[in-house]
């Protein structure tokens, strides 16, 4: 969505009128949030998972979400132009993914996925709704996405303000 407002030139219209860069921003990451948590819900139901600590599967959601979307945009203001964008999602994505999602295939895999912000919200998720997991046995992990997501989020204001690629 960033790198299309920026193509469309619909951001720097928007940053014209009297709504701070910091609110958009904000708004679009809430946006993501949303969206995410909404998707993870149907696929939570669908999945027939039997009862769960909803706290500290929502707080692992949230985290989750909370980081993918942060990335999601910094991604947008790396790229002028939606193609780009999205080529440049699946170039940082898929990798991204992969090594945490087949982890238990192979060992090479094993020793790169706990490297990566998506295994850190993986195997607690797995731990939560297969193992009877707690928040309380993984507070790096949940630190982890969060501090990693505010540094993207950051990241994506100090773009924006220099107007990058705009």
């Amino acid at each position: 969505q960033v790198a299309e407002e920026k193509e469309k030139k619909l951001l720097l219209a928007l940053l014209q009128t009297p709504i701070h860069e910091i609110q958009w921003l904000i708004a679009k990451l809430l946006l993501g949030i949303i969206l995410i948590n909404s998707a993870v819900l149907v696929l939570h139901l669908l999945g027939q998972f039997g009862p769960v600590p909803a706290l500290d599967y929502i707080a692992f959601i949230l985290a989750g979400s909370f980081f993918f979307s942060a990335y999601g945009i910094f991604l947008g203001f790396l790229c002028r132009t939606q193609a780009g964008a999205r080529t440049l999602g699946v170039v940082f994505f898929l990798p991204h993914l992969l090594p945490s999602a087949m982890a238990d295939v192979s060992e090479k895999l094993t020793a790169i996925a706990p490297l990566l912000p998506s295994y850190q919200l993986f195997h607690p998720l797995q731990s939560i709704l297969l193992e009877g997991g707690k928040l309380a046995q993984m507070p790096f992990d949940l630190t982890y996405l969060l501090l990693l997501g505010s540094v993207l989020f950051y990241l994506s204001y100090a773009l924006m303000m220099k107007r990058w690629l705009m």
